[in-house]
């Protein structure tokens, strides 16, 4: 008995909702009230890792793909520079002793092009 009052009370409910149109408005509102944060939520989730994936490409862009200047290349500008300029400055003084000078000479080099270069307009 207990079980068919149940069932009785149940089905009334179902039926008083089923009827009223007040209840179809509650349920659509938060169906739609889900569907939107849902949207919303996908939506801060593609921003924040588009944002983080912007972020990523700066700091690649930046801090690793720069090339790093080769100081072997620099030093060894440098000491053709004074070597070079030593020489014609002492030219009767020079010795090959005065410096050693760690590269290996090539005379098509375009550093070795440029220092001369230089030192003969000044």
């Amino acid at each position: 008995m207990i079980i068919n009052g149940f069932d009785e009370k149940m089905n009334s409910e179902i039926n008083a909702r089923m009827q009223s149109p007040d209840w179809d408005l509650n349920i659509a509102s938060k169906v739609i009230e889900r569907r939107n944060k849902k949207i919303k939520r996908n939506f801060y989730a593609l921003s924040s890792f588009s944002l983080l994936a912007t972020a990523a490409v700066v700091v690649i862009a930046v801090f690793i793909n720069t090339t790093p200047v080769k100081m072997n290349d620099v030093e060894i500008f440098i000491s053709k520079q004074v070597e070079e300029t030593h020489k014609i400055v002492f030219k009767e003084k020079y010795s090959n002793n005065m410096m050693t000078v760690s590269y290996t000479e090539d005379s098509n080099d375009p550093i070795d092009n440029l220092i001369l270069t230089a030192l003969t307009r000044r």
